[in-house]
């Protein structure tokens, strides 16, 4: 398997690209909406981002991402590639799944 595109949370604390492409992404109707009730009854964005971070790591026991190139949003962008689980455990460390503020203006804006 192959993941290519954006990698983080957005403020509400869900999961965007990386291993999101494959949960709740590839996930059959059922999975992807017993995954979104699970999340919404945790208490912020961050017990959220950390809860669908953990769910889309353990599948890749099952789907293994062979090669990854993930980006997140900075401005340049960081640009990390590689094997998947290694990629995606490098950018947790390095603050990627950590929620983000919305920027004023932006879609979802409260």
């Amino acid at each position: 398997m192959v993941v290519c595109g954006h990698f983080g949370f957005d403020p509400r604390g869900r999961l965007q690209g990386g291993p999101a492409a494959l949960l709740p992404g590839l996930a059959a109707e059922a999975t992807r909406a017993a995954l979104a009730a699970e999340l919404l009854v945790l208490p912020d964005a961050a017990a959220r981002a950390r809860s669908a971070f953990g769910a889309a790591m353990a599948l890749l026991d099952v789907v293994p991402v062979d090669f990854a190139l993930v980006w997140d949003s900075g401005d340049p962008p960081a640009v990390r590639a590689g094997e998947g689980r290694a990629v995606f455990t490098a950018c947790a460390g390095e603050g990627w799944t950590e929620p983000r503020p919305l920027e004023r203006g932006t879609r979802g804006e409260a």
